[in-house]
């Protein structure tokens, strides 16, 4: 009989930062509420060096946003007049481009994935800036000894899955529609960009569409250098599908994918995950297959990277990398 595949253990998700360094698994998936801002957002905060100025902004908003009681029940968007709390260094908050409205009091915050200086994405929500952290606290040096251990079944899948598990615990709240749908995980080298569907923002009756204008408007923008011609994106939606794009989780895996190389493009994977309905106190692999529950690309997500995968790599592998039955706990899938 073959000797059974042996996959490594990868026994923290933050290795980056000393801070976080000593955090377990089992420890983060337990976390509530108040207990993510102790444990994570607030070492995030701390973490020394030039370098993580842009992290440790991130994390002050996270944290002054998760710290006001009023975002409980109301507030998943990011205000422009939102009031911080003195003492902290916070990142700019930028307006929303005038063709998508002129008079929303919703921003937002710009942030570029360590290990990607051509790519751009902006932060809306909470979950926006809770995604943000943990690619940047999850983020390895390319060639790290750990870095290379990493795979679908010991990391990434289980990185998705914390984040969607604290998508659910970020609120006080039993109202799903406060929570996005779903989260987007997007991987390439040692680039992680975190994503999520855009919440119901109550206290702004066209909040959520406001949102996904700004994020439809930035994906229009988009396109990939090929030699001296700039492939530009056209993203007309499917006629049976009634959500425009903007909403996906995967909004930010086709901002990543259009900065890649025709060589990275094939090496580029990820997945959906849904976020779970109910709350689980203790990480194990079981609940990770059976309450993560793998979404599949819908019909505009697949339509749209598709043609990006035209313009740059062969066949149909990047799509084939995205498709949830990729990601299948079984041993070979490594």
């Amino acid at each position: 009989m073959a000797d059974p595949i042996r996959i490594p253990t990868v026994t923290s998700p933050f290795l980056r930062f000393e801070a976080l360094g000593k955090l377990t698994w089992s420890e983060c998936f337990a976390f509530n509420r108040l207990e993510i801002m102790d444990n994570f957002v607030g070492p995030l905060m701390a973490v020394p060096g030039e370098s993580q100025a842009s992290t440790r902004k991130l994390a002050c908003l996270l944290y002054a946003m998760m710290q006001q009681q009023h975002d409980i029940s109301a507030s998943t968007a990011i205000l422009r007049d939102f009031v911080k709390p003195a003492g902290l260094n916070y990142p700019k908050v930028d307006l929303l481009a005038a063709e998508v409205s002129t008079s929303t009091p919703i921003g937002r915050v710009h942030w570029s994935p360590s290990g990607a200086p051509r790519l751009h994405v902006y932060c809306h929500t909470i979950f926006d800036l809770l995604g943000a952290c943990l690619s940047e606290a999850a983020h390895l040096p390319a060639l790290s000894p750990e870095q290379k251990e990493r795979t679908k079944r010991n990391y990434f899948a289980r990185l998705a899955s914390l984040y969607s598990h604290w998508c659910f615990r970020l609120l006080d709240t039993q109202d799903q529609d406060r929570r996005p749908a779903k989260i987007g995980l997007a991987c390439v080298g040692n680039v992680i960009v975190l994503g999520s569907c855009i919440p119901r923002v109550p206290q702004i009756p066209e909040g959520k569409e406001v949102i996904r204008k700004s994020r439809f408007v930035d994906l229009r923008a988009r396109g990939r250098q090929e030699g001296s011609k700039k492939q530009i994106l056209d993203p007309t939606k499917a006629e049976r599908i009634a959500q425009d794009y903007g909403n996906c989780a995967e909004t930010w895996t086709f901002a990543l994918l259009c900065t890649l190389s025709e060589e990275s493009l094939p090496k580029a994977f990820g997945v959906a995950v849904n976020i779970p309905q109910t709350l689980v106190l203790e990480y194990n692999e079981q609940e990770e297959r059976d309450i993560s529950r793998y979404a599949p690309l819908c019909v505009n997500c697949e339509k749209l990277m598709k043609q990006i995968v035209r313009w740059g790599a062969p066949g149909d592998k990047v799509v084939e990398n995205f498709t949830a039955w990729r990601w299948t706990l079984h041993p070979a899938d490594v």
